[in-house]
């Protein structure tokens, strides 16, 4: 007989383990069908480990047709897609993407992808950081769960790799694009 746990399970349909009796529910179930235990996890998405991708992201292969020069009055913007929201960044010295506890949220240097729904995402707490070296900006990744892809290639972990006006970063399966500004943002 086969039980629930030797089950290959997608992501989005893993069944959830009751801690009191080791019971399998579905995914969607707020309490145990066996012992009707809570089975509603209390801490924050922040706090989550980071979810393991089932499988490698999308990820669009293309060259950046951009210039890679990043002067000292340039700043950054950050498109998240699908949605298209924009992230103006001024990069003083570096900024670490990923996701962090409300509490930690008004930390400059931290940008708190959460509510692109980077948890769902396999986006790490500290999934990379952007700074500036010479007159480039350098995207690295920091030994992310799910990897950091640039314009379709994996990085490897703690390398840094020059990024370009227009270049396509993946944080676990999340896709932002990157722009250059060559004012200050405010």
């Amino acid at each position: 007989m086969v039980s629930s746990s030797d089950i290959v399970w997608p992501v989005d349909q893993r069944p959830v383990q009751c801690a009191q009796c080791g019971h399998f529910c579905r995914p969607d179930d707020t309490h145990c069908s066996r012992c009707r235990a809570n089975l509603q996890h209390t801490e924050p998405i922040h706090g989550r480990s980071t979810r393991l991708l089932s499988r490698r992201p999308l990820v669009v292969t293309s060259q950046s047709h951009g210039s890679d020069r990043f002067e000292a009055t340039a700043s950054a913007l950050l498109q998240i897609l699908p949605s298209g929201a924009c992230l103006p960044l001024t990069i003083t010295a570096s900024v670490m993407l990923g996701r962090t506890a409300p509490r930690e949220t008004s930390h400059p240097d931290v940008i708190d992808l959460t509510p692109y729904n980077a948890h769902q995402h396999g986006v790490s707490r500290s999934h990379c950081l952007l700074r500036r070296r010479d007159k480039r900006l350098v995207v690295t990744d920091l030994g992310s769960t799910n990897g950091t892809y640039l314009n379709g290639e994996l990085l490897l972990p703690h390398r840094d790799y020059v990024l370009a006006d227009g270049d396509h970063l993946v944080l676990g399966s999340l896709h932002l694009i990157v722009f250059f500004n060559a004012t200050k943002a405010n």
